[in-house]
């Protein structure tokens, strides 16, 4: 067996391995973020200040959360599968972040090294307090 061979079968080993240990991560975390008190309803409630509890209703029905668990498990993982919406794949989530996300790096590099009067400190990479 030459090298190209064996490099090919050692890539698909990692890759059998690697999709079981991810599904079996992402319905771990499923989980643990049930035993989070609260759901989205309340964070959305929170943020306009308050809501009826028939706006709590409707938006529990329309996130899916009046769903049960195993239900819900199932149209998280579809979600994750089609990037959060049906009309936009994953791949534009992943490129409109990746513009804010050079735009952080950007940004970090330009004032590593310079405290809060702009003045060099040293290269420290933070600021001096």
């Amino acid at each position: 067996m030459n090298r190209l061979q064996r490099t090919r079968r050692i890539l698909q080993r990692t890759l059998l391995h690697a999709l079981p240990t991810t599904l079996g991560i992402v319905i771990v975390v499923f989980f643990l973020l049930q035993l989070v008190p609260g759901d989205a309803a309340d964070v959305l409630a929170a943020e306009a200040g308050s809501a009826t509890a028939e706006t709590m209703t409707m938006l529990r029905a329309q996130f899916g959360l009046d769903q049960p668990i195993l239900s819900q498990l199932l149209s998280y993982l579809g979600n994750l599968s089609l990037g959060f919406s049906p009309a936009r794949d994953g791949s534009d989530h992943v490129a409109s972040a990746q513009y804010a996300t050079a735009d952080a790096a950007f940004t970090d590099h330009r004032y590593r090294g310079r405290d809060r009067a702009g003045r060099n400190n040293g290269g420290m990479g933070r600021e001096m307090v």
